[in-house]
């Protein structure tokens, strides 16, 4: 009677291969997981981006609720887009030192929200409505993790002649 081997090339190239993509999908699980234990809220907490109504030409309040946990450095985006279009109507932002604690100007207006905006937004707001995305990206300066960021939209609001 004729033996037969255990294992042929075949059968040894294909436990490799499965072994392989085990490793590998076990390394980028460990990677995602890891970087998923740093969200940007660890930082800062952005609830919420509340914008007034207003007159065509007329300063528009924001009035944004959030909290700086620690300090760090980071960059904001703002996004003024029209409703329900979706058109970008102006875009801004900037790197920023964040320091915990630190409180806003009692007084926001629009202009100063999307600081860096191009176009400017005051100049782009035809009567209509509109919605205020802000995002702000956190970099964290832990191994892996990277830059972190978080967005939230506004309430609409609408510019009226």
């Amino acid at each position: 009677m004729r033996k037969t081997k255990p294992w042929t090339l075949v059968d040894k190239i294909g436990g490799l291969a499965l072994l392989a993509c085990i490793l590998v999908g076990c390394t980028v699980g460990a990677i995602y997981f890891w970087r998923a234990l740093w969200p940007a809220s660890r930082w800062y907490a952005l609830s919420e981006v509340k914008v007034d109504d207003a007159d065509f030409g007329a300063p528009i309040r924001v009035t944004p609720s959030r909290v700086i946990l620690r300090d760090f450095n980071g960059r904001y985006v703002t996004t003024v887009r029209s409703v329900p279009e979706n058109e970008v109507m102006c875009s801004g932002g900037e790197d920023v030192p964040y320091r915990a604690g630190a409180a806003l100007r009692e007084s926001i207006d629009l202009d100063w929200w999307t600081a860096g905006a191009m176009p400017p937004c005051m100049q782009q707001l035809i009567p209509g409505q509109y919605v205020l995305t802000t995002c702000v990206f956190v970099k964290t300066g832990i191994p892996l993790v990277g830059e972190r960021g978080e967005c939230i939209d506004s309430n609409i609001f609408e510019v009226t002649q």
